[in-house]
């Protein structure tokens, strides 16, 4: 039963998964900034400590790294919410558009949403269902049962 409008649930939270991704860039980026400040100096290890790379153009390598994998993940980021807005801006049913809005664009739990709105969780659901149905005709998405 819980497997209704699973496609259609797979498609709209797509957004959520790339802002998930862009966090965990931006946070390996700060570990990264982090790594290279300076620490206290140690006199228990040996008297001369030589590294055979240059820490800081390893630095440099993996932050541009990440800074270009962010730069794509951005991207993808813009042309997903821009097809999902558009998707659920079609959506027919107001009630539907505006609570698929809040749940899939703006990454709210149905608790949130329920405070924001003038319905109970149960009918949060109905109306939610409605809006995925209409979405699964826009789409051409073949119910599974």
């Amino acid at each position: 039963m819980e497997n209704r409008h699973a496609e259609v649930k797979a498609y709209l939270r797509r957004l959520k998964g790339i802002s998930d991704d862009i966090n965990v860039i931006k946070a390996q980026m700060e570990n990264l900034r982090l790594s290279m400040l300076p620490q206290g100096v140690s006199y228990d290890k040996d008297p001369v400590q030589t590294s055979p790379q240059d820490p800081m153009a390893n630095f440099a390598v993996k932050l541009d790294e990440l800074g270009r994998e962010l730069a794509e993940r951005q991207k993808e980021y813009e042309t997903v919410f821009d097809e999902i807005s558009a998707v659920i801006c079609a959506v027919k049913n107001g009630d539907a558009r505006v609570i698929l809005a809040k749940r899939y664009i703006g990454f709210k739990c149905w608790q949130d949403i329920e405070s924001e709105v003038p319905y109970c969780v149960r009918v949060l659901h109905r109306k939610h269902n409605i809006g995925l149905m209409e979405i699964e005709k826009m789409l051409g998405i073949e119910k599974v049962i």
